[in-house]
């Protein structure tokens, strides 16, 4: 699981950094059943595991789903801050409206709280 998570990271820091969206990448989203999630600014990404074959090109990315999330989140202060949350595979559907609340706590708590020295202490990479 450290390398699909390694994988996943780096393929989505190049495409925050304004590069080629990869064809592990799929559809971004709100968690737009949750307005905690929302206001705590989570986002969930549709991501191809390793063992899985990637999205073709052909394949527009609001089209790319599959059962594999990557949750994030972004700083609603310094928007260019992002904190990668949880990798949840398998069952993202059927398993995320029950990790939601933990997911809110840890970015709310150890992410959105803190300001832009604290984030700077944190073994990051900003986009």
């Amino acid at each position: 699981m450290i390398r699909q998570y390694r994988h996943t990271r780096e393929c989505w820091l190049y495409f925050l950094q304004g590069g080629e969206l990869a064809g592990w990448l799929g559809r971004n989203s709100i968690f737009e059943r949750n307005k905690q999630a929302i206001k705590s600014g989570i986002f969930k990404m549709h991501v191809r595991l390793l063992n899985e074959s990637p999205w073709t090109s052909r394949i527009r990315q609001p089209l790319r789903v599959c059962d594999n999330y990557l949750v994030y989140a972004q700083h609603w202060e310094i928007r260019n801050c992002y904190q990668i949350v949880a990798l949840i595979s398998p069952g993202a559907h059927q398993r995320v409206d029950q990790l939601l609340p933990t997911i809110i706590e840890i970015v709310e708590s150890e992410f959105q709280s803190l300001n832009e020295h604290e984030l700077k202490s944190l073994l990051h990479v900003t986009a």
